[in-house]
């Protein structure tokens, strides 16, 4: 509005899965077909989903038994997971409404993600919105997402940095780095999100806590 400050170099970093991405649609189709096609017992969805965010090995180990091929299982199911994606990949509702109103608004938009970067290229490639981010930081890019979110900060030489996200260490990112954080409130992460400052029930209102956050600079 005119008279506000201008903020310059202004980024949000999100999360992809569960933040974005309704991830479950087809995670958790990739982890029955694998587990079926392996002669592996199969999970409940509920299961699939209390781990969806976490790196791939934590994923991966908690739907598989402990005696199973943990590399055999991760080339199927990832294999499988991408198809899927492919076919009945699906965003929250509002979040490409969201992303054009941020960009609309000067932000520069990130994502930081456990995914793979072949994952999360399909991802946002699937879903229509890989051009409206400038920067990918994927899974085995750096030592964890504190230190990804660290260089996208210097990188752009931020002068806000926000991290929107649904699991714990997205928020610990946020934290490390000093930047606030906005809880994903309708994602995976449940209770973890508990102790956030600023909390988003449906990705419309990460624009709400955006102004809040905006507004708090210039108190």
């Amino acid at each position: 509005m005119e008279g506000e400050p201008v903020i310059l170099n202004k980024a949000i970093i999100f999360d992809l899965d569960g933040t974005l991405l309704q991830t479950h649609y087809h995670s958790c189709f990739a982890a029955h077909e694998t587990l079926r096609a392996l002669g592996l017992p199969d999970v409940s969805d509920a299961l699939v989903m209390r781990h969806i965010g976490e790196p791939a090995d934590v994923f991966l180990r908690a739907i598989t038994p402990d005696d199973s091929d943990l590399a055999a299982f991760e080339k199927l199911f990832d294999a499988n997971e991408r198809a899927a994606l492919q076919r009945v990949g699906k965003l929250f509702d509002g979040v490409p409404e969201l992303l054009q109103q941020l960009k609309s608004r000067g932000y520069q938009l990130a994502i930081c993600s456990n995914g793979s970067r072949e994952y999360v290229e399909t991802a946002l490639t699937t879903t229509g919105i890989r051009q409206l981010f400038s920067r990918l930081a994927c899974a085995g890019e750096y030592p964890d997402k504190a230190a990804a979110v660290s260089a996208i900060i210097s990188e752009w030489n931020c002068a806000l940095a926000v991290v929107v996200g649904d699991r714990v260490h997205d928020m610990e990112a946020a934290t490390a780095n000093g930047v606030p954080f906005i809880a994903a409130g309708y994602g995976y992460g449940g209770a973890e999100m508990s102790t956030a400052g600023y909390r988003a029930n449906s990705p419309r209102e990460v624009l709400t806590n955006m102004e809040q956050i905006e507004k708090s600079l210039f108190k």
